[in-house]
C-alpha cells in the first residue's frame, strides 16, 4: 500500500480516533507484516507530541500452533507477569491502537476443545486491562488491516493479488481515506452521529421491539442511561475517542433482566477465528434459553458458558443500512466491519458509561439496576433491509424508529 494512504490512515487512528494528545504514551499492537504501517503511525504519533511509542508485534499463527503442539496441562495457562503488564499499561495515561489482520478460518481444523481452554484463560488473565477499559480509563482504538487471508475469504472468486488490492479498496472508502480531507471526514462523520444520538435520547425511550425475519425481540432498557455513538469518552481528561475505525453504530444497553422474545443473526460471527453461521436464540428474562447454529455450535457454546453473565445481553445498536459497509454488500467475516453494516447486539459485559455513574459501580451494583458484567463483550449483526424497530416512550407511546433497516427519525 502506497505511503499516502498509510498517512491518512495513521492521522485518523491518532488525532480523531485515539485523540492522542501531547505527552501520552502510545502502544500499539499489530502483526509484523505491517512494519511499514506502524512506523507510519509511530512517526506520525511523534510529531504530534507523544512521549513514548511501543510497539508489540504479534503473530496469530502462535496461538494454532500453541493448540496443535502444547502440552495439555499448559492450555489453561496465562503468564501472570503478562497479567500485570497489561493491566499497569492500561493505568498509564496510554492510548492504545490495535491493528488486527482477520483470518476467519484461522482455526480450522483444529480441536475445539483446546481453543476453548486457551481463549478462557486469556480472557481470565486480561481481567485487569478489561477492568481498566470498562471504567472508562484507556483510550482503546481498534481498527482492521487487510491481509491476504482475509481478502480470499471475502473475495474468494478473485486471484489473491485481485483480491488484497480489492479489499484495500473497500477499507479505503470505509474509513473515509478516499475524502479530500480524511481527519475533516471524520470529525464531520462524528457529529452526525451525534446528531443522531441527541434525537434518540430527546425520545427518552424505555423499550425497543425489533421485528425481522427469524427475530421477534422486546428489549427493554436500562433507566438514566443516554445512547452512545461516534465517539466514547476518556474518564481521566473527559476527551473524546473513536474506540473503533469504523463505526457507524449508536448503543444503548439494555436492561439485564428484560429482554424477552426470538432473535436470529443476519450475518456469520467470526469469533477468534472460528466462523458461527446461521444462528438463533430464544430468550426470557435476559437470559438466553435456547440456541442452535448450522456451523460453530460449539463456540457458540463456549460463548454462552464462559462465565455467569455470557449468557446474557450488554448492548444494543441501531445501525443504518445506509452505511458504507453495508453498501459494498460483502460479508466481512470480522465484527469490527460486520457490526458496523446493519444493527446488533451484544452478548457479555455492557459499557456501564452510559449510565451516569455506572463505571465507578462495582458488579453488584451494575446488577441491581440491569448492567450485565461478564469477562467477554461478543457483538453479533441482526439487522436487515428487512428489520423494523420500534421505540416505547416513557409516557407509553410507542413510534416507529427504523424501517427497512433506515431512519425514520431525524
Amino acid at each position: 500500500m502506497n505511503e499516502k494512504i498509510y498517512r491518512n490512515f495513521a492521522q485518523v487512528l491518532l488525532k480523531v480516533g485515539g485523540n492522542l494528545k501531547p505527552g501520552e504514551i502510545l502502544m500499539i499492537n499489530a502483526s509484523p507484516r505491517d512494519y511499514l504501517f506502524v512506523r507510519e503511525i509511530t512517526k506520525v504519533a511523534y510529531q504530534m507530541g507523544a512521549k513514548y511509542v511501543k510497539t508489540d508485534f504479534f503473530d496469530d499463527s502462535a496461538n494454532v500452533l500453541r493448540c496443535q503442539y502444547s502440552e495439555e496441562e499448559y492450555l489453561d495457562f496465562y503468564p501472570q507477569w503478562l497479567s500485570n503488564y497489561l493491566g499497569d499499561s492500561a493505568r498509564d495515561n496510554v492510548c492504545i491502537l490495535s491493528l488486527a489482520n482477520p483470518n476467519p478460518d484461522q482455526n480450522a481444523g483444529l480441536d475445539p476443545e483446546r481453543v476453548i481452554r486457551m481463549e478462557r484463560a486469556e480472557l481470565t488473565g486480561k481481567v485487569p486491562f478489561a477492568k481498566a477499559r470498562s471504567d472508562g480509563h484507556v483510550s482503546w482504538v481498534k481498527t482492521c488491516v487487510p491481509c491476504p487471508e482475509w481478502a480470499q475469504k471475502v473475495y474468494p472468486e478473485l486471484e489473491p493479488d485481485q483480491a488484497l488490492n480489492k479489499l484495500w479498496e473497500d477499507m479505503i472508502k470505509i474509513v473515509r481515506l478516499d475524502a479530500p480531507d480524511p481527519v475533516q471526514a471524520w470529525v464531520d462523520h462524528k457529529n452526525n452521529i451525534r446528531a443522531k444520538k441527541e434525537a434518540l435520547n430527546r425520545l427518552n425511550l424505555t423499550k425497543l421491539f425489533f421485528h425481522g425475519p427469524g427475530t421477534d425481540l422486546e428489549i427493554g432498557l436500562v433507566d438514566n442511561g443516554t445512547w452512545v455513538g461516534g465517539y466514547d469518552i476518556n474518564e481521566k481528561d473527559q476527551s473524546e475517542y473513536i474506540p473503533n475505525i469504523p463505526t457507524e453504530e449508536i448503543f444503548y444497553v439494555p436492561h439485564k433482566y428484560k429482554i424477552n422474545g426470538t432473535v436470529t443473526a443476519t450475518l456469520p460471527l467470526n469469533y477468534h477465528g472460528t466462523i458461527i453461521r446461521d444462528f438463533h436464540m430464544v430468550v426470557k428474562d435476559g437470559r438466553v434459553m435456547e440456541y442452535h447454529a448450522k456451523e460453530g455450535l460449539h463456540a457458540l457454546k463456549n460463548i454462552l458458558e464462559t462465565d455467569s453473565g455470557s449468557c446474557y445481553f450488554g448492548e444494543i445498536a441501531l445501525v443504518t443500512v445506509q452505511s458504507p459497509i453495508y453498501q459494498i454488500g460483502r460479508v466481512f467475516y470480522d465484527t469490527l466491519l460486520d457490526e458496523n453494516a446493519v444493527c446488533h447486539i451484544a452478548l457479555g459485559n455492557a459499557p456501564a458509561g452510559v449510565v451516569a455513574g455506572g463505571t465507578q459501580m462495582n458488579a453488584e451494583q451494575r446488577d441491581k439496576i440491569g448492567i450485565n458484567v461478564s469477562k467477554l463483550h461478543v457483538d453479533f449483526m441482526i439487522g436487515s433491509d428487512q428489520m423494523d424497530v420500534d421505540g416505547l416512550t416513557r409516557d407509553n407511546q410507542r413510534i416507529p424508529i427504523m424501517r427497512g433497516g433506515d431512519w425514520v427519525i431525524s
